[in-house]
């Protein structure tokens, strides 16, 4: 049965062609209503029956280089963008509402609207639901303080992940990586800015003052400068961020003075926009504060987050500075498909402040940690300040530009593979808790992903020194070629970015080692053959 509108038959003509023209001069389907009086309007996210969305199918050309036509190649993926068909926002007009604004990556609109216009867009059509959308805390830093004289010390924050010994060893810097960085502003005038490649930038919130006035670490741009130089500064000799060669989509999406007019519309429109312009990673160091109505898998930035990950996106959020009260994890990082960042202290510590999983829907939660008290980020007071500050802000951003080296050395990867990568490189891989997930990732390891070591024993005190050991495909494949290394002198084997598919491992010259071990890559993270000569032979 097709489900039908109540009412949509008395809308006016004159209404209805006022609708299609105002859709075809606003390409972005913003449509505007007059107000009702009764109360003022509030924003909502909406959804309906799919047969009120028109779709198509987005083509990425063969010829197109561009880095989302790269991405969703890549990832072998399918995308639609959708928007709500004229006559249908005719309807909600009709009901009252006064404004209608359609996402692209998903069937969802957002709204402003008075309780008495959502009613009767209910009562005419029963697959109408709206939801109150979230808004945000106050910024996530715990704490912004005076900085020292030992500049260099953004060394001790790196440290911990490996990224120096990326950098170092392997020339990684983010190069041609695109990393979207969702905030309060931006001031770009600060030193270890100069040289920050911006691929675009976008406000989603009020207008910003002139930015001549902005050098106070209580204005808004604060956090945001902060958060973007633990990835992209750079201070010859004095400041190194994560990844200072990658280029950035910066979205303000938070205003610190008006905060209660800000909502997760800001948040999701960002997000998406970022996706759009060909951001592999999408960071964030904000969090919302107002308690879940719906299971995290039905809210709004968890769906969204889902569809964006579908496209190959990576997701990385601030875990929250609540701790740390099991539970006290903060949306947005309570989304599944969204990876949630804890604080550790200098000396590997969980910081008090950082919050704990599990989430509402008892998912183990954060997943990674990384340092996040008395980090060294770039000050408003001056133009060149350094200072130091505490929160799962600083944590976040220092592990994004870790997935963002990783991206750099492994372009063709997919994400799922570069997500399984930095999980079997921390020290909790096997087990992780709600106080650090699986622990801090360490790039140097995460970079050989997948990792198949073993042993060559006679006996368990007898190991095979030199010896030959060959990793067979079962199946000849033209991308899969046999490979060999030899044992140390402890016995030991690494075979390092092994290729998908089946293998036998065999040492040739050992005739009457058994048995000759099968595996399948990928399989887990982390692969350990242990193999001992048969005495009997």
């Amino acid at each position: 049965m097709v489900h039908q509108l109540i009412g949509v038959k008395n809308i006016s003509r004159h209404f209805t062609l006022f609708i299609l023209l105002a859709a075809f001069l606003v390409p972005t389907i913003t449509v505007l209503a007059q107000s009702s009086t009764s109360s003022p309007p509030d924003r909502y996210w909406i959804e309906t029956d799919r047969q009120y969305w028109q779709s198509h199918r987005v083509l990425i050309s063969p010829d197109d280089d561009s880095p989302r036509a790269k991405r969703l190649r890549r990832e072998e993926q399918t995308v639609y963008s959708y928007s709500l068909k004229p006559e249908y926002q005719s309807f909600l007009l009709a009901c009252g509402i006064d404004s209608i604004e359609c996402m692209h990556s998903l069937p969802i609109a957002f709204i402003a609207s008075t309780k008495q216009a959502l009613q009767r867009a209910s009562q005419r059509d029963s697959l109408f639901k709206s939801h109150p959308l979230h808004r945000y805390q106050a910024i996530s830093a715990k704490s912004i303080s005076g900085g020292g004289s030992d500049y260099g010390s953004s060394y001790e924050q790196l440290a911990p992940l490996g990224i120096p010994e990326a950098q170092e060893w392997d020339g990684l810097s983010g190069n041609g990586v695109l990393i979207g960085v969702l905030d309060d502003g931006f001031i770009l005038e600060h030193r270890s800015l100069k040289s920050v490649k911006i691929a675009g930038s976008r406000n989603f919130v009020a207008p910003l003052p002139p930015s001549a006035k902005w050098f106070k670490n209580e204005h808004p741009g604060a956090h945001g400068t902060a958060v973007l130089s633990l990835m992209a500064g750079f201070d010859p000799g004095v400041y190194h961020g994560g990844a200072p060669q990658a280029s950035y989509l910066l979205a303000r999406v938070f205003d610190a003075r008006n905060q209660r007019n800000d909502d997760e519309r800001s948040w999701v429109r960002a997000v998406e926009w970022c996706e759009e312009n060909g951001a592999e990673i999408i960071t964030s160091s904000l969090t919302f504060d107002e308690p879940k109505p719906l299971t995290d898998s039905q809210e709004l930035y968890a769906r969204v987050a889902r569809e964006i990950r579908r496209r190959g996106v990576i997701l990385i959020c601030s875990a929250g500075n609540e701790g740390p009260k099991p539970g006290s994890i903060n949306a947005p990082s309570t989304a599944a498909s969204i990876w949630s960042i804890a604080a550790l202290d200098a000396g590997n510590t969980v910081a008090k402040f950082s919050s704990r999983g599990p989430t509402a829907d008892h998912a183990c939660k954060p997943e990674f940690a990384a340092q996040g008290d008395n980090v060294v980020i770039a000050s408003l007071d001056s133009a060149s300040g350094y200072t130091t500050g505490d929160g799962t802000s600083y944590a976040t951003p220092l592990v994004a530009a870790t997935f963002a080296l990783l991206r750099e050395a492994h372009p063709d990867w997919t994400a799922d593979k570069i997500e399984d990568a930095m999980i079997s490189s921390c020290e909790q891989a096997a087990s992780p808790d709600n106080d650090r997930g699986y622990g801090t990732p360490w790039l140097p390891e995460a970079l050989l992903y997948p990792i198949v070591s073993g042993q060559v024993l006679v006996t368990a005190l007898q190991p095979i020194r030199n010896a030959s050991v060959l990793l067979l495909p079962v199946q000849s494949n033209d991308s899969i070629s046999a490979a060999m290394v030899q044992t140390d002198s402890t016995g030991r084997f690494e075979f390092t970015n092994v290729a998908d598919g089946t293998y036998r491992v065999w040492v040739p010259p050992l005739q009457n080692v058994f048995p000759i071990r099968e595996l399948i890559i990928p399989g887990s993270h982390y692969l350990d053959l242990r193999m001992q000569l048969d005495s009997r032979k």
